[in-house]
């Protein structure tokens, strides 16, 4: 524990996920540690960087736990995925509030972007959360750079897409975007398409563009799976629950 004047800190190391492969001399490959701080006054704390990982969360969680302080606050430094994903696990355990600086929450954006095709590519199963996604975004010219960007890294070419949602096996597809819960607007559009990443298992994505409102959602299906259980949750008469982008606080 150092202490300064009333308020006093602390640093809990969590472990790194297990490793995600081998380096040329054999030696398995290791990803770094993860440091969070914790400062606390007499009844109240706030923490830093909640790591990545449900694991991570837990053994994180049990520590602040022990202090037997009041988490009231969860500060992110900068976006990088392994410094924040588990931090919606934290905040439900301790009724704690996420914020960080607007900077940091345009990181996030972009780790949250990667997440379904980097993150849980290398940790599966590790990472807890929503496999739908939202992207909120302040402008439309930040839209469109956005959206541009996501069509790139996923691999879609509406050039070469065909009419219909799901699309025919191994293709791609786009139509007019029609659902129960989402109210018509100018512009929405509806894109499908299996993703490979690095020879992995294919996984469906369906994307749905709200380009009035700045705004879309991503939605990834299991490895090796179908479009069905996507296109039944599209159509189903209950709202599933996305998790949020990132928003200043």
């Amino acid at each position: 524990m150092n202490q300064a004047g009333n308020l006093a800190y602390d640093v809990f190391v969590n472990d790194p996920p297990p490793p995600d492969g081998f380096l040329p001399n054999g030696e398995p490959k290791r990803f770094s540690p993860t440091a969070s701080t914790l400062i606390y006054g007499s009844q109240d704390a706030v923490l830093t960087d909640p790591g990545m990982t449900a694991d991570q969360a837990r053994a994180l969680g049990d520590w602040v736990a022990a202090k037997g302080r009041n988490l009231t606050g969860i500060f992110i430094t900068h976006g990088h995925g392994d410094h924040w994903f588990a931090a919606g696990l934290l905040a439900e355990r301790f009724g704690a509030r996420v914020v960080a600086t607007a900077g940091t929450i345009a990181q996030m954006r972009g780790s949250v972007a990667a997440r379904p095709f980097l993150w849980d590519k290398l940790y599966p199963g590790m990472i807890k959360g929503s496999q739908v996604y939202a992207y909120q975004l302040d402008n439309q010219a930040d839209y469109e750079a956005t959206w541009q960007s996501f069509n790139k890294v996923i691999g879609f070419d509406s050039t070469n897409a065909g009419p219909n949602c799901p699309p025919a096996k191994g293709g791609q597809g786009t139509a007019p975007m029609r659902a129960k819960w989402f109210p018509p607007h100018p512009g929405q559009l509806l894109e499908c398409l299996t993703v490979r990443d690095n020879n992995g298992p294919p996984q469906p994505v369906f994307t749905w563009t709200f380009p009035t409102e700045d705004a879309f959602l991503v939605a990834v299906g299991p490895p090796n799976s179908s479009f069905a259980p996507l296109r039944d949750w599209f159509a189903s008469a209950s709202m599933p629950l996305a998790s949020p982008s990132p928003s200043a606080s």
